[in-house]
């Protein structure tokens, strides 16, 4: 059998349909690996399925080219984390809908996605709306699974040199987005609203959670994999180990606060995952976002909108903003590559005192007109 042809071996007593050729087997178990679990949606009832692997799911959604087209450009290191690499897998399974809803193909060949059904997804798209008139789906997440496509198409056309493989999203299907655009930017928590949040935990173990992803900034899916047997004593502190994006380790030492409800939390624990729930189950990034919905519910805050890892995330590079903390040492703590990633997470609020600064300004100006309408000082 060629390239882009399967066959079959077992992994852990299930049978899976692979790539053959030259080491194909391994890629295909890294892919999977790389790309990780998630539970699929029924189209129908919108209900949760058991858990799957994506790489598996991808194998059964798409043909063999595709598959192995696929597996290669999920792992390339330019995909800087698993996380992308997963929101990528998962567009394409959107796609893969498509294609069969729109054209009646199944499995998919990324060679159905042609310009006709990129613009008459994006039509769709744009079209639906909620009862409240406002959009089902962001221009931003057009924006993403389009680029999810020329990005499978551009890798792919260079590992194999089919100079002829051209993407079929142009310029002219791609939403125009306003940078400065803060609807749909992640809310933030202010400092009273933090204390409020993690006041409403109800065991150790529920404040432990945001406590930790909010002292370091942390991203959910490293917090998650982060495990105890990687804490180290150093001077007369605890250190922990954690492997950040890109598999950049970095030792960060334990405030005293934190290490103390470390030590209620852990109970002597000295091995395993360092977040677990109050069932002793190792939590992962779905885990970890319900509790922090369910503690943003019982505090109220966001005005309805679930907090989420990145919530804590952006509040706490935020707030070292608002402490006057240089931007260098923000973007070094948040571990961004480009300092323009880390302006991205305090444009709004150092929009939002400008604004109100110039505002002040125009209104000093027109002050003494309108004085006389005003209350007298007391």
């Amino acid at each position: 059998m060629g390239e882009g042809e399967l066959e079959i071996i077992t992994q852990g007593g299930a049978q899976l349909a692979v790539p053959s050729g030259p080491r194909a087997e391994e890629s295909y178990l890294a892919a999977r690996a790389r790309l990780g679990i998630v539970r699929p949606r029924d189209p129908r009832n919108r209900r949760l399925g058991e858990p799957r692997y994506r790489m598996d799911l991808l194998a059964e959604l798409c043909d063999e080219e595709t598959t192995v087209a696929v597996m290669h450009w999920l792992t390339n290191t330019r995909i800087g984390s698993d996380q992308s690499a997963r929101d990528y897998a998962d567009d394409l399974r959107h796609w893969a809908a498509v294609v069969r809803e729109e054209l009646g193909l199944f499995p998919m060949s990324f060679r159905d996605i042609s310009p006709e059904l990129v613009r008459v997804w994006r039509l769709a798209e744009e079209s639906r709306v909620r009862a409240d008139g406002t959009r089902r789906i962001s221009d931003r997440t057009i924006l993403r699974r389009l680029s999810t496509v020329s990005s499978l198409y551009d890798y792919t056309r260079w590992r194999t040199g089919e100079r002829q493989l051209i993407s079929p999203v142009t310029k002219f299907d791609r939403p125009q987005i306003d940078p400065a655009d803060e609807s749909t930017a992640t809310p933030i928590l202010e400092k009273d609203e933090l204390t409020e949040f993690i006041g409403a935990a109800r065991t150790a173990r529920e404040a432990f959670v945001p406590t930790v992803i909010y002292t370091f900034a942390g991203r959910v899916t490293e917090c998650c994999a982060t495990r105890l047997e990687r804490i180290e004593n150093r001077a007369g502190r605890r250190h922990l180990d954690v492997l950040r994006k890109r598999a950049k380790g970095r030792l960060w030492g334990v405030p005293d606060g934190l290490e103390q409800l470390a030590d209620v939390v852990l109970d002597g624990r000295v091995s395993g995952a360092l977040l677990l729930d109050d069932n002793d189950r190792e939590m992962d990034r779905h885990a970890v976002n319900d509790l922090l919905a369910r503690l943003g519910q019982r505090a109220g805050v966001l005005g309805g909108r679930d907090v989420t890892a990145h919530v804590l995330r952006a509040s706490c590079l935020t707030h070292k903003h608002d402490e006057e903390v240089p931007l260098e040492e923000i973007q070094e703590f948040a571990d961004h590559i480009h300092i323009e990633t880390t302006r991205r997470y305090i444009r709004r609020r150092m929009s939002q005192v400008a604004r109100l600064a110039h505002a002040d300004k125009a209104m000093s100006t027109v002050l003494p007109a309108v004085a006389r309408w005003l209350p007298a000082a007391a």
